[in-house]
């Protein structure tokens, strides 16, 4: 079942949601990433968090990220797997550009914000 209450999604909800978003830093996604994401997250949530993140706006997006980890109060450990899973992402292809790198560190403040 599709919620578009981010309050309430699940942490994989959230991930994908996230994933998704950083995707978003490139003017094309790679190969490498695609393939990431195939074998990160099930077809299914995947998908379903697509049809949420395709009707968001950039700020509203940004939005949902930053009040989902204030609602959700997340642990350092969850925090570490994401931002870890964050840099895995931005490298599947081979780099890590400027643009990868700024959204990394603006992920990192709103994380330990």
């Amino acid at each position: 079942m599709m919620t578009t209450d981010h309050l309430s999604w699940t942490m994989e909800q959230f991930r994908v949601y996230l994933i998704l978003y950083c995707s978003k830093i490139d003017i094309s996604q790679s190969c490498e990433e695609l393939k990431w994401m195939q074998t990160h997250f099930d077809k299914e949530r995947y998908e379903e968090m697509l049809l949420i993140f395709r009707r968001d706006a950039d700020y509203k997006s940004i939005v949902r990220i930053e009040e989902y980890v204030k609602h959700n109060n997340l642990s350092k450990p969850q925090v570490e797997k994401i931002l870890h899973d964050v840099k895995d992402f931005f490298t599947a292809d081979g780099s890590y550009d400027i643009m990868e790198q700024h959204l990394m560190n603006v992920l990192k403040s709103i994380f330990k914000g």
